[in-house]
């Protein structure tokens, strides 16, 4: 786990979630949609990720993390933040997410960033992730490809 994650105290910002509803009004918010791939595909629907057991949506007030099960103990995060949280509590809410992963068995997160955020790539980095050299496309655009092992 990164060091600042082990400092990290939980405020309960984030819980666990199978509420799709909520979920989906998240991923497609104007706030949030037009950054995880091309308007034109449209709405994102994650009911068929909600209704597999293995993942994990853990959700608050501003928003909240998919970890995807890809392997055991390996997770695809994706992070889906209203404008309203992107600063501080966004910070907290991904050290919560960190502890919730490490507690719950993962032992490998990977990300994909999008080359042209920079912004996201700070996030990212800051949470402990390093990037790969490997980039993968998402939704019609090219992403770099971050991990962050032994949690």
């Amino acid at each position: 786990m990164p060091e600042a994650a082990t400092q990290f105290q939980s405020t309960a910002l984030l819980e666990l979630s199978r509420d799709v509803v909520r979920i989906n009004g998240i991923v497609n918010h104007p706030d949030v949609r037009p950054l995880i791939g091309e308007v034109e595909f449209g709405d994102v629907d994650m009911s068929p990720f909600v209704e597999v057991d293995q993942h994990w949506f853990l959700m608050g007030e501003h928003g909240g993390f998919a970890a995807l099960w890809r392997a055991p103990a390996v997770y695809e995060i994706h992070t889906f933040i209203l404008k309203t949280g992107r600063g501080r509590w966004a910070r907290n809410a991904a050290f919560e997410a960190l502890t919730y992963a490490s507690i719950h068995g993962a032992q490998m997160l990977f990300t994909l960033v999008p080359y042209e955020r920079p912004e996201v790539e700070l996030f990212t980095t800051m949470m402990g992730f390093k990037p790969t050299g490997q980039d993968v496309p998402l939704m019609g655009v090219p992403h770099m490809v971050y991990k962050l092992g032994a949690i």
